[in-house]
């Protein structure tokens, strides 16, 4: 048995490839069955994988190869790429460099794991513990909601005071919103994670959503001041989880600068100096939160709210955050300001 055929026998699909032209020189029987190629001739990579006309160079579709030849070492990203159908999946792109004498790279070997599955699985694993965890917060705090309709209704039936009145249903109100929140965050952990991935302009999605919280009235006595850089590349997300995350994050400053005299939230999005992540950050001019207190805000049920919270909203956002394969930081100066940080990695490109 000779190295092709050893080759052939595995469950990945390796090809090798002259870096100068992109074209392929070798590729084995799992790569040729999955793309429905018969005779490999002198066809280059991204025209097989990526369907593209040219290679992968902008920043919006990172390309392991070039990250090799740059520095001449192993490199991995997600991608996805096209079978002979035409239907995309989802692959771990790994691609080793193969030095000459002079230490050049003179060609390169790609291997592509199909990881759709193990994806999924995991993903599936995720949420079926957040929605555990959901399930159970919701059924605490439906009890304890539930519990102050039933003394606001007896309050409501003894006293006729025009006063008491507007109290009870100010604490009917706020329960009925706290209960929204919950429900909302238990239904958006429930849907598939990687069907409703889109290429979006992620300052787009932030303005939108910021527009649409001030003409709710949940921002409408907060001053808003933008700070993107002109030229961020689009980003793989799930537009409908971040608006969540945006939701979350300024429902928190807008409690934060209840007590606040100047309200003002300050929005930034750019690309980190890596090139590999996306940022954007809110920050606010709230009652900010003590050093104590910062390892902890991320936990469920952990409230700095008292009555007002869930202690779910930035667990929820972590989730998120984090099932986009990025990240969430948080600095904070108690009586001036708070500011989350969140960042969304460029490599879940199609």
């Amino acid at each position: 048995m000779n190295y092709n055929q050893i080759l052939d026998c595995l469950d990945l699909e390796i090809i090798v490839i002259n870096p100068k032209t992109y074209e392929i020189k070798y590729a084995n029987q799992k790569y040729l069955d999955k793309h429905g190629i018969k005779e490999l001739g002198l066809k280059k990579c991204y025209e097989i994988s990526h369907k593209k006309s040219e290679p992968c160079k902008s920043t919006e579709h990172p390309c392991p190869l070039n990250k090799t030849l740059r520095n001449k070492k192993k490199s991995s990203f997600l991608h996805k790429h096209f079978d002979l159908h035409g239907d995309q999946y989802m692959v771990e792109v790994s691609t080793i460099p193969i030095l000459s004498l002079d230490g050049n790279v003179d060609l390169v070997v790609e291997k592509v794991e199909d990881v759709s599955e193990r994806q999924e699985q995991l993903q599936l694993m995720e949420q079926r513990a957040a929605v555990g965890i959901m399930a159970s917060a919701v059924a605490h705090e439906m009890n304890n909601q539930l519990t102050g309709y039933k003394g606001s209704f007896q309050l409501l039936l003894k006293k006729a005071g025009y006063e008491d009145h507007n109290a009870n249903i100010g604490a009917l109100t706020r329960s009925v919103e706290n209960l929204e929140r919950l429900v909302k965050n238990l239904s958006n952990l429930g849907k598939p994670l990687n069907k409703e991935m889109q290429l979006v302009a992620l300052d787009c999605i932030i303005r939108e959503m910021i527009d649409e919280l001030v003409l709710e009235g949940i921002l409408k006595y907060v001053e808003i001041k933008y700070h993107f850089e002109s030229k961020t590349p689009n980003i793989y997300i799930m537009p409908n989880y971040i608006k969540q995350v945006i939701l979350n994050l300024c429902i928190n400053s807008v409690h934060a600068m209840e007590g606040s005299i100047e309200k003002r939230l300050t929005i930034c999005c750019g690309l980190q100096p890596d090139g590999e992540f996306i940022y954007f950050s809110i920050s606010d001019t709230g009652c900010g939160i003590p050093n104590d207190r910062l390892n902890k805000i991320f936990e469920p049920f952990y409230t700095t709210k008292e009555e007002k919270g869930t202690g779910l909203g930035l667990w929820v956002i972590k989730s998120i955050i984090e099932n986009h394969g990025g990240s969430v930081t948080v600095e904070s100066v108690v009586g001036l300001s708070t500011t989350f940080k969140l960042y969304l990695p460029l490599n879940m490109q199609a």
